[in-house]
């Protein structure tokens, strides 16, 4: 830069930049100028107060070699690019500064000016959230449902956890990134798995719904899954979590069977037969031939009755007391209809 007289090329910029500068003497790296920025962030009083000082010895020890190279460096080029470096300033605290140089002339002699910018609430928000992104990725990786995260303009997984991967038949999670999960839904289900999920983005939330998936090896599983919108690496995405109910649902399945299979041979006896709930003593169940003898037109006519008051008076005590004696537990006697 210019020759100018004294300190006029500096003087009014250093008063009016918003960046700490200095100037350093190029052959001792002792700093010749410095701007009332620089003087505030290095917690000195004034700028007159930095003149003669060694940058270098306000570097923590352990970063000194590196930021000597770089201060080195600027001494002989210019460094547009700007570097993070530690400084520990006067009253001891350590702050973090983006740091770059330039080749210059302070009164005729060679000089490099330096621009220091604090970034330490940005290195701090930087730390804290690689620190949360850590926790969530142990978060994520350490759950027992299988967890997904879909680029919402793609559909395409981003991330998923070692749960989702075994579920769906992968061998890690990193296989499964690309993939679309509406190609493992059988494809009769498929326009309805898409509208679930297209209206859980919608609303920013899907409560757990069940549906049918092919994994990877050709199982076919149920699973409940749910979605929910949030935000990763910046942009809108889709959290999907799985559930494996596929031996729930397959004991529903038994279980509604044999129910079936009661219910046949229930209604299929020649003889009439009741199912009666022991703590109000009325009928839960009736076959069609036990509502025959009644006089019901069906079975679900005798529901909520008491069979006691098909007995004739004279004889419903014996028959309650008969009742009683073959109930399971204490014998406990019915109560008397009316």
């Amino acid at each position: 830069m210019g020759n100018g007289p004294a300190t006029d090329p500096y003087k009014r910029p250093f008063e009016t930049i918003l960046d700490g500068a200095l100037i350093l003497d190029a052959t001792t790296a002792r700093i010749l100028l410095a701007n009332k920025a620089a003087a505030e962030m290095f917690g000195f009083a004034s700028p007159e107060d930095m003149v003669g000082l060694n940058p270098l010895d306000y570097i923590p020890g352990e970063d000194r070699d590196f930021v000597a190279v770089l201060l080195a460096q600027g001494l002989e080029m210019d460094r547009p690019a700007p570097a993070e470096i530690r400084v520990r300033t006067k009253d001891g605290r350590v702050i973090w500064g983006s740091v770059t140089s330039a080749l210059t002339q302070h009164e005729g002699r060679k000089a490099t000016l330096i621009t220091i910018r604090e970034i330490t609430s940005e290195k701090a928000k930087e730390s804290a959230l690689r620190e949360a992104e850590q926790q969530y990725k142990s978060l994520f990786d350490g759950m027992f449902d299988g967890a997904a995260v879909l680029d919402t303009a793609t559909s395409r997984v981003v991330l998923a956890n070692q749960a989702a991967a075994r579920m769906f038949g992968f061998l890690s999670p990193v296989e499964m990134a690309g993939q679309n999960p509406l190609d493992y839904i059988p494809e009769e289900e498929r326009e309805r798995a898409a509208r679930l999920v297209a209206d859980g983005i919608e609303r920013g939330h899907l409560a757990p719904t069940e549906v049918r998936v092919r994994s990877k090896d050709g199982r076919l599983l149920w699973v409940s899954v749910g979605a929910s919108v949030i935000e990763h690496l910046g942009k809108k995405a889709t959290l999907i979590t799985a559930r494996d109910v596929t031996s729930e649902k397959e004991k529903e399945a038994a279980l509604r069977e044999a129910e079936h299979r009661y219910e046949r041979l229930f209604d299929g006896m020649l003889d009439g037969a009741v199912v009666l709930d022991i703590s109000t003593f009325e009928i839960v169940l009736a076959n069609k031939a036990a509502a025959e003898m009644i006089g019901f037109d069906s079975p679900r006519e005798a529901l909520g009755t008491n069979p006691l008051s098909f007995i004739p008076e004279e004889d419903r005590d014996e028959v309650a007391r008969m009742i009683a004696l073959n109930l399971e537990g204490k014998g406990r006697t019915p109560p008397r209809s009316g």
